[in-house]
């Protein structure tokens, strides 16, 4: 828990005990979990983790109020790199290389839509990986992009396997 969390004025005590005093609690917990206990430890671990990509969290929390709360099981960032580099026959050398070869501009793209749906990364560790700024990679998962076909093949198939 942040030092913030104990500050004199902060809601944090109402929703780690679940109990509600002034603040409606429940709109919350209801939005990570039908299960109050499950809510609360989620409410806790989501407190206790490391905010650097504050889009994406911005993001994750406008689909859940939603109602699209994506319950599949997420993948390691550096396992879907390896799989599409493998795929694609290129090392990742070959990725952080600054080019402007589009096969190569291609499949970075590809990593940053795959990572978006499949993975739980920030920008930050998408850009470090990958080399390329976190403007382009906010860019990319805006679809502020070039779509070519290439590209739509590498998402295709990995989105059907």
């Amino acid at each position: 828990m942040t030092k913030d969390a104990n500050y004199e004025w902060s809601s944090y005590g109402e929703y780690a005990r679940g109990r509600e005093e002034v603040v409606d609690i429940e709109f919350v917990l209801k939005i990570l979990s039908n299960n109050k206990a499950k809510a609360i430890a989620e409410y806790k671990k989501y407190i206790n983790e490391e905010i650097d990509d504050i889009e994406q969290c911005e993001y994750e929390i406008k689909e859940a109020q939603k109602g699209n709360v994506n319950r599949t099981k997420k993948i390691e960032l550096d396992d879907l790199i390896e799989t599409i580099l493998m795929r694609e026959k290129v090392s990742i050398e070959e990725i952080k290389i600054k080019t402007k070869k589009q096969r190569i501009s291609d499949i970075r793209k590809a990593i940053v839509l795959l990572a978006k749906k499949h993975c739980k990364t920030t920008s930050t560790e998408l850009a470090d990986k990958l080399n390329i700024q976190v403007s382009m990679v906010s860019k990319i998962k805006a679809g502020e992009i070039k779509q070519t076909e290439y590209l739509k093949e590498i998402t295709k198939t990995y989105n059907n396997n």
